[in-house]
């Protein structure tokens, strides 16, 4: 656990900044001047197409373009369905995928995943990773985990992921210096309406005393008239705003007075009983803290964090058919042509005079 979130504020700045990117290239063109999308789909067009020069899509190439418009009428659907924008993260994690699949696309053959066939210096290589690239948003937006989980923008071989706990910077309350504040937390660390420890009757002992410098580990100024004295959890006694403590109460059939000092500055309340308590019985002493007596007093919150690092790990497999070479053979079935069981390539305007071997070069 570190209090250096400097790894934390990085994760932050980068995942604002990427996203911040995205929305520049997607969104903001195709809105008018009121924050309306523009209906003229032409003029969105046009405006998308100016806006690929200085994004991470203008890697792309002359694809670029088309993906851009691909991507933007993604997120132009997102908001028209849920009226609001995808969080940051989602957007950042999209940028980072179309900019890893561009790093990928420079470093030649022996490809990782997907990408282990395709040679990026042919056609058929840049077709396949444009395919992939246009998928990235539109598959976050619509997938049903992003909406329910926290991404981050992720790398290629290490990704760090960063938890900020709140932790208690002072001694206050019922917490003590560096303990985790979370959500199940419900206590008294923020609010000066303080309450001692119980002290426990024995039968015999009729005085109590509390001292905040021993019994807080801190002298604690109190603030007149906030003074209250609890037996079994029941008041029967407050300060009468001099230092004075008075009350009374019945217990079964007998009445108890009870009387004591309170020394305001030094944070000390004694308490007298006329009868002791019996055993058992829990007494409190509760008092607001004056801490416009001493500001010094006021509770601090602090963060540490938590970092683990990812890393992935390799999955392999082989196939008797690329992929580039079944999208090769889509191409082919366009012009007319299908493919029987056989692997031939049949026009079904013949019969089978019309069948022939498929060739290299998809002929």
């Amino acid at each position: 656990m570190s209090k250096n979130l400097d790894g934390y504020k990085q994760q932050v700045t980068n995942i604002v900044t990427r996203a911040h990117q995205m929305r520049s290239a997607l969104l903001d063109p195709i809105l008018d001047d009121s924050g309306k999308f523009i209906s003229d789909s032409k003029a969105r067009a046009e405006r998308l197409k100016g806006a690929v020069s200085n994004s991470v899509y203008e890697s792309t190439g002359e694809n670029a373009p088309m993906i851009l418009g691909a991507h933007s009428r993604a997120l132009q659907a997102f908001c028209q369905r849920y009226g609001r924008l995808p969080n940051d993260e989602i957007l950042a994690s999209a940028h980072q995928a179309i900019e890893n699949a561009m790093i990928v696309g420079k470093t030649g053959n022996g490809l990782p995943g997907v990408f282990e066939s395709a040679d990026m210096s042919t056609t058929e290589g840049i077709m396949m990773r444009d395919r992939m690239v246009s998928l990235i948003l539109p598959v976050l937006l619509q997938s049903v985990t992003a909406q329910m989980t926290t991404l981050i923008p992720g790398q290629f071989n290490r990704s760090e992921m960063f938890r900020v706990h709140r932790v208690a910077g002072s001694t206050f309350g019922d917490l003590q210096a560096g303990d985790r504040i979370d959500f199940r937390y419900n206590g008294r660390y923020a609010v000066m309406d303080q309450m001692s420890a119980p002290y426990l009757g024995d039968a015999t002992k009729k005085q109590f005393v509390f001292d905040s410098a021993t019994d807080r580990g801190k002298l604690m100024p109190i603030k007149p008239g906030s003074v209250k004295i609890l037996h079994d959890r029941n008041i029967v006694a407050y300060d009468d705003n001099n230092g004075h403590i008075l009350g009374v109460f019945a217990l079964a059939g007998a009445t108890i007075n009870i009387s004591g000092t309170v020394d305001y500055a030094s944070g000390q309340v004694t308490v007298d009983f006329s009868a002791a308590p019996a055993a058992g019985i829990e007494i409190h002493i509760g008092y607001d803290v004056d801490i416009e007596k001493d500001y010094k007093l006021i509770p601090k919150i602090d963060h540490q964090m938590e970092s683990r690092v990812l890393v992935p790990h390799e999955s392999a497999i082989t196939g008797s058919v690329t992929l580039q070479a079944l999208w090769g053979l889509r191409r082919g079935g366009r012009s007319g042509r299908h493919q029987n069981e056989h692997g031939r390539l049949q026009d079904p305007r013949q019969g089978d005079g019309g069948r022939g071997r498929l060739e290299d070069g998809g002929r």
